[in-house]
């Protein structure tokens, strides 16, 4: 368990890591598209980039931003109630979680798989879908594991108190 929480450790970092280079990318490209439509001659593909660069930003962020708590959490009523009655509660939330994340994870491994088979690409560019969408659905499986460890950690805090 402590190995796959070190290599958790190691990897959301890496994965924040292509979300800030993918952000700054978005900016750039934007910006340079902007200022270049003034010469009239923007970039070709922009709106292919920036999609595919925005799709890049969330999923690879998800992972990261869960492990450091992140995500807006509205606990007004949970926070009043007995420690292990929010453990409980933490579990069950952790268990939906970790449910609708490898569903997610699944499904879009299955989509990508399917991208790959049809050659769907982006309009302009002619860049395929499939290699984005995969990565995706790798982050989806980190952010599971993320979720199972988070769940293993309130199951024994439950049981503690």
């Amino acid at each position: 368990m402590k190995q796959i929480r070190n290599i958790v450790h190691k990897v959301t970092p890496a994965l924040n890591w292509v979300t800030c280079a993918a952000l700054i990318a978005m900016m750039l490209l934007g910006t340079a598209n902007v200022v270049l439509r003034i010469f009239d001659s923007p970039i070709l593909g922009t709106v292919d980039l920036i999609s595919l660069l925005g799709a890049t930003v969330i999923f690879f962020a998800w992972a990261f931003t869960e492990e450091e708590k992140g995500h807006i959490s509205i606990d007004l009523i949970v926070s009043r109630l007995p420690q292990k009655a929010q453990a409980i509660i933490d579990s069950i939330t952790g268990l939906l979680s970790i449910v609708i994340c490898g569903l997610l994870a699944w499904q879009t491994w299955v989509y990508g798989m399917g991208l790959f088979r049809s050659g769907e690409t982006t309009a302009t560019l002619q860049l395929p879908f499939y290699p984005l969408v995969l990565g995706c659905a790798i982050c989806c499986v980190i952010l599971t594991i993320v979720f199972i460890l988070e769940f293993i950690e309130s199951i024994s805090e439950a049981y503690s108190k």
